[in-house]
């Protein structure tokens, strides 16, 4: 190799002074088969495994980089193209050869020599592309190389021994590829591919990824990975203010919390403390947080010539805060938390760092974000840890969310007046924790006296709704919404006071009563949400009536006739359809084509003629059957008890009918008559004898002769409306 040298020497020579600037590639290719040939020939005899001898043949790849790298630059302010081209083409055959010896175990656990060699071997490459950005690619393609052996030595000669070093050649190769970009961008022409500059600040990410195999495949996981994920964080803020590159931060944000979560599968299911879990994810939140803060000053010019935030600075805040809720359901989920103060504590954390980002950034909506994570935090803690023997700690929790989230937009007004997402969130926040509350108190205090618990909730909702009305005097865009929202919660939980007491079909009667109360206040406050969600109420409790067969099935007889559950809960679901189609207004004219009040009044017409038949079957089902049972026939007296109830709901929607001026009232009480009639010649006549044959249709004929009277006396008046 001594003797090559001089020939590349000598070659090199000629090509600076000659016309044969070719022979600086020949004599790089007459190398490289030299250095094949030798390592065919000799190498594997296994003589350069021993201590020093690994250096000889790593000496002698990096001695002809330098020798080419020196040829081309000497006396120059750059190396000639082809001896750039040569030391690159040494290059790839020296990392080739690092490939190789991952092969090797004696020379591969000496990573320190290994990955020395590997680095001198990147910073001659870097050296190239420095003095010709032309040749930026060349960089790029050396560090996804060099990134891949180390993967590939990580996955076989990591050890908990030598994973210091490992994460300092993650941190130093990383680096060292993301700034030569930064560094190249003062250099690199106009006309040049920007490639290799936008993927400079992406190297930290990979580091990140970088340090996920660790955590995957050692077992205790040290502390130490978290040290290097710092550094490599910080390196991607750092390189975000000099590059103005903000989607790589957050790439990083979630690698950092997917590696918790890793971190996390790795912990002992019987694990007592998450102390460590909960300080890792609180700081890397906060880092990111103030991160984003941060970066947010990085602004871009709008289209009307404003500077705007930068949309990813924007939300690099909100993911910072928000992704930690994830992690922390994901760790209720699989450890045992009897206590739940650390964790909640964290919640609490980020829910005032979210708060903070709220007032500072005027981003009303992570309240809101703020306010569903904690929910989801404390939902999962209470279905998987909740014992009902200890509930003080978790009942203080829950009031203490809920005093948080109702208290801020009051006492941040000045903040959250121009803003809906806080007060939205404020009036929420009740429903949400009212379902946790409400099931703590049902299994830790059972009594006789649910109701108390939607009043004590009623009252802070009300409360507020009175507070906002002094607070903001007027009644513009802003004001029916809060007012709007805290009324409709208000009147939700008043509406949960009776039906709550009772243990059957309380949500559906307590859904039709709030549908038709949210009715009401619409024609006080005209906001679209609130008649949109009192039809939508509406609707829900008369199909969970109607289409719900789990309805007869699932809740057993009360043993009482006609006075038991199935009249107060149809009939206050009819009362309430009836009441909502009184009260439905249309000032802005959007339902010109679709009349909400007639179906309303309809669907309790319905309810009531379904309530009436459920009665009816429920006197004539056999004692000691738990279910209902609707049958026609075999029974004279249940038969002729639908029949003249049919006729008799009939006479009552025809007199209706008449009343309102309602053609389709009068149409369907028709219809209902003549299938009655029906009913009793084809089916019922046929079961009975000739004496009672002949009181059923003096009956029935009694029936239509009262519902033509009607019709003739009053057909004239109705006009056929």
């Amino acid at each position: 190799f001594g003797y090559i040298a001089l020939l590349d020497i000598g070659l090199l020579a000629v090509s600076r002074h000659g016309r044969w600037r070719f022979l600086t590639i020949a004599a790089a290719v007459g190398t490289v088969l030299i250095q094949m040939g030798w390592y065919e020939k000799f190498f594997t005899v296994g003589r350069y495994f021993e201590g020093s001898k690994t250096l000889i043949p790593l000496g002698i790849l990096l001695f002809f980089i330098v020798l080419f790298l020196a040829g081309g630059w000497l006396g120059r302010r750059r190396p000639g193209i082809h001896a750039a081209g040569s030391v690159l083409g040494l290059a790839a055959v020296a990392i080739g050869f690092a490939a190789i010896m991952l092969e090797f175990g004696q020379v591969a656990e000496n990573y320190v020599v290994l990955y020395g060699y590997l680095l001198l071997v990147n910073l001659a490459v870097i050296a190239v592309v420095m003095t010709r950005p032309q040749l930026g690619l060349a960089q790029l393609v050396t560090a996804g190389l060099t990134f891949l052996h180390l993967a590939c030595w990580t996955n076989g000669y990591l050890t908990a021994a030598n994973l210091p070093g490992a994460l300092a050649l993650y941190l130093i190769f990383g680096a060292l590829h993301a700034v030569v970009p930064v560094l190249l961008s003062h250099r690199m022409p106009a006309n040049v591919s920007g490639i290799p500059l936008k993927a400079g600040p992406w190297f930290g990410p990979l580091v990140l990824l970088l340090m996920l195999m660790p955590v995957i495949s050692l077992s205790p996981v040290p502390m130490i990975v978290w040290a290097g994920i710092l550094v490599a964080d910080l390196l991607v803020i750092v390189l975000a203010v000099a590059t103005g590159a903000l989607i790589p931060v957050l790439a990083s944000l979630v690698l950092t919390m997917f590696v918790a979560a890793m971190w996390l599968f790795r912990v002992p299911t019987h694990v007592d403390s998450l102390m460590p879990f909960l300080g890792v994810i609180t700081g890397f939140s906060a880092i990111f947080a103030l991160a984003g803060r941060w970066l947010i000053r990085q602004s871009a010019m709008g289209s009307d010539g404003k500077l705007r935030p930068l949309p990813a600075a924007l939300v690099l805040p909100v993911a910072a805060a928000a992704l930690p809720f994830a992690l922390l359901v994901l760790a209720l989920s699989r450890l045992p938390v009897a206590n739940p103060s650390p964790v909640f504590g964290v919640a609490l954390l980020m829910t005032a760092l979210l708060a903070g980002l709220a007032i500072l950034g005027k981003q009303g909506p992570l309240v809101l974000a703020a306010l569903c994570g904690t929910l989801a935090v404390e939902g999962v803690w209470h279905l998987n840890h909740f014992q009902a023997t200890s509930p003080t700690i978790a009942l203080s929790w829950y009031l203490g969310f809920y005093a948080l989230f109702l208290a801020f937009p009051f006492v941040f007004r000045k903040a959250a007046a121009g803003e809906s997402a806080p007060w939205i969130a404020s009036a929420l926040s009740g429903v949400g924790h009212f379902l946790l509350v409400h099931n703590l108190v049902k299994r830790a205090f059972p009594n006789s006296m649910m109701g108390l618990v939607p009043l004590a909730f009623a009252i802070p909702a009300l409360i507020g709704l009175f507070a906002i009305i002094r607070k903001f005097p007027g009644m513009d865009v802003k004001q029916r919404s809060r007012v709007a929202w805290f009324g409709g919660v208000a009147l939700f939980f008043i509406t949960l006071i009776f039906p709550i007491q009772f243990s059957r079909q309380w949500i559906t009667v307590s859904w039709a009563i709030e549908g038709a109360l949210l009715l009401w206040l619409f024609r006080r406050v005209v906001h679209p949400g609130l008649q949109l969600t009192g039809l939508a109420l509406l609707a829900i409790s008369f199909i969970r009536l109607t289409l719900n067969p789990a309805v007869f099935t699932t809740y057993p007889r009360s043993g009482t006739a006609i006075l038991n559950w199935h009249l107060y809960t149809y009939g206050l679901v009819a009362a309430a359809q009836f009441i909502g189609g009184n009260w439905f207004i249309d000032p802005a004219g959007r339902w010109k084509s679709f009349s909400p009040s007639g179906v309303l009044y309809a669907s309790g017409g319905m309810l009531l003629f379904l309530l009436l038949n459920i009665e009816i079957a429920d006197y004539f089902t056999a004692p000691g059957d738990r279910c209902i049972a609707f049958k026609f026939g075999g029974n004279f007296a249940r038969d002729m008890t639908y029949s003249i109830a049919w006729g008799l709901f009939s006479l009552g929607l025809l007199g209706i009918g008449f009343w309102k001026g309602s053609k389709y009232a009068r149409y369907a009480a028709v219809i209902l008559l003549v299938v009655t009639l029906l009913k009793v010649f084809l089916h019922d006549l046929a079961a009975i004898q000739n004496i009672f044959r002949i009181g059923a249709l003096v009956g029935v004929a009694v029936i239509a002769f009262i519902a033509s009277f009607l019709y003739q006396r009053f057909f004239d008046r109705s006009k056929i409306s």
